[in-house]
C-alpha cells in the first residue's frame, strides 16, 4: 500500500531491519493536512504496508521525534510535534510495540514529574549504553529551546518513567535551536556519543556547528564542541537528517537560510569523528524535512520537499550505497605480500569497479575501523567512504 507523499514525518529502523513510518503532513503551498497513520517497510521487498494498530494512538502531527528503544529493539517511542497552524500537540509520550504477536498496539507511557513540555523540531535519540532517551532543543511555539532532558528506561519497559533536566557538567553548551539533527556514534573513539549538527535559531538564522554530548562515568552528560580540522564546514542548514556510517556522520539534505537562498539544494557532507575533518559529497539528496536512515551500508531517504519545490512533497524512496576501501589483506594464514587481495564492500554487494585502488597495507580483516598491522607503504590517512548513487525507486 502506498504511503503517499509527505514531509515532517519520522522513519524509525527496528532491530530486525523493518522501518516504521509515522505521521507527517501532505500538501504544500501553505495548504496541508497533518497525518497520524503508521506504516512499516519490509526490507526484503522494499514495500510499505499500513499498520493496523490497537490502543490509544497519537494525534496527527509533524515535526515530532521518534526512536527505537528496548532490548528487543521493536518498540518505537514518539514524542512532541506540531498539529499544524502553530498549534503544539500534547506532551504525552506514546510507545508502539511492533513485536506484539497479537498485533502492534499503541500505549501511552506513564511519566511522573516534570517533562520537557510540548515542542516540535527537537532531536531525540536513544543511548543504549545509558538506557536513556535524550531530548535536546526544539521550539515551544514562542522561541527556540536549548534545554537538555534525559529519561531512563532501565528496568521499566512501560513506565512509569521520569524525565530529568540535565545541567551540563561544564558551562559549554550549544545555543538554542530547532530543526537540528542528532545521532549516536556506534564506533570509534566517539562511540556512545550523541552528535548534534545544525538547526535554526529563533531569528531564522541557520547553524552549521557540530556538538558532542558525552556520557560520563558518574551518569552525567557533558557537551563538547566537535573539533574542526583544516576542511571547510558544511553550509548552515535546518530540516536536514543525520545518520552514522561507522565513525562517519553523514549530513543529508536540508534547508538553508533565507539570506543564502533557502530554496537552493544543499550538498551532503561527511564528518570524520576520528580526525575532525569535513568532506563534501553529493548523494543527490536535495531535499528537506525528509526522513533518512541507514541499514547495512545503504542510506535510505524518504519524502520531504525536493529541489526547493515547495508546491508538494515527494513520495520517493531513494537509496545510496556506501563503500569503505580496504587494502591487501592476508587471511587464513596467507603469505605477507601475497598477490591475493580481499576487497570488502559495505554493504557486501556488487560493483567491484566502484572500489578505488588503495595502498598495499596489511589489515586486521574484521576490525572496524581497520587496524593497521604492517605497512607495505605509508597509508594516506583514514579512508574516505565512497558514496554511490543507486538510483530512485518508483513511489511505493
Amino acid at each position: 500500500m502506498p504511503v503517499g507523499a509527505r514531509f515532517g514525518h519520522t522513519c524509525t529502523p527496528l532491530g530486525d531491519g523493518r522501518v516504521v513510518l509515522f505521521g507527517g503532513a501532505t500538501g504544500g503551498g501553505g495548504c496541508f493536512t497533518v497525518l497520524a497513520d503508521a506504516h512499516v517497510l519490509d526490507p526484503r521487498t522494499r514495500t510499505w504496508s499500513r499498520m493496523e494498530t490497537e490502543g490509544p494512538s497519537p494525534a496527527a502531527r509533524l515535526g515530532h521525534a521518534s526512536v527505537c528503544v528496548g532490548e528487543g529493539h521493536g518498540q518505537v517511542v514518539v514524542y512532541g510535534g506540531s498539529a499544524g497552524g502553530g498549534m503544539l500537540v500534547p506532551e504525552d509520550m506514546y510507545l508502539l510495540d511492533a513485536d506484539d504477536l497479537e498485533g502492534p498496539g499503541w500505549a501511552v507511557v506513564r511519566v511522573e514529574g516534570p517533562t520537557p513540555g510540548a515542542r516540535y523540531g527537537h532531536a531525540m535519540v536513544f543511548s543504549e549504553g545509558q538506557m536513556e532517551l535524550v531530548v535536546f532543543g526544539g521550539h515551544n511555539g514562542l522561541e527556540a529551546l536549548g534545554d537538555l532532558w534525559t529519561l531512563s528506561i532501565r528496568g521499566r519497559p512501560f513506565g512509569p518513567w521520569r524525565w530529568t533536566q540535565v545541567s551540563a557538567a561544564n558551562s559549554l553548551a550549544p545555543s538554542p535551536r530547532c530543526y537540528h539533527a542528532a545521532a549516536v556514534c556506534p564506533a570509534g573513539a566517539a562511540r556512545g556519543m550523541v552528535v548534534v549538527f545544525g538547526g535554526r535559531r529563533s531569528d531564522g538564522a541557520c547553524l552549521n556547528d557540530a556538538w558532542g554530548l558525552e556520557p560520563r562515568s558518574d551518569g552525567s552528560w557533558e557537551w563538547v564542541l566537535a573539533p574542526v580540522g583544516a576542511s571547510a564546514l558544511p553550509e548552515p542548514r535546518c530540516q536536514h537528517a543525520c545518520v552514522f556510517l561507522g565513525e562517519w556522520l553523514l549530513v543529508a539534505g536540508g534547508r538553508g537560510a533565507a539570506s543564502s537562498g533557502r530554496d537552493a539544494p544543499l550538498s551532503s557532507a561527511l564528518y570524520d569523528t576520528g580526525s575532525g575533518e569535513w568532506v563534501a559529497c553529493d548523494l543527490g539528496v536535495h531535499r528537506c524535512w525528509h526522513a533518512c536512515w541507514a541499514a547495512e551500508g545503504v542510506v535510505f531517504s524518504h519524502g520531504g520537499f525536493c529541489d526547493g519545490k515547495w508546491s508538494a512533497p515527494g513520495s520517493e524512496l531513494e537509496l545510496a550505497g556506501v563503500y569503505f576501501e580496504e587494502a591487501d589483506v592476508v587471511a587464513g594464514g596467507g603469505q605477507v605480500g601475497s598477490s591475493k587481495r580481499l576487497r570488502r564492500a559495505w554493504p557486501p554487494m556488487c560493483c567491484s569497479e566502484m572500489v578505488r585502488e588503495v595502498p598495499t597495507v596489511l589489515l586486521q580483516a574484521d576490525a572496524w575501523p581497520p587496524t593497521v598491522l604492517l605497512d607495505a607503504e605509508p597509508p594516506p590517512g583514514r579512508e574516505l567512504p565512497e558514496l554511490v548513487r543507486l538510483g530512485d525507486l518508483p513511489p511505493l
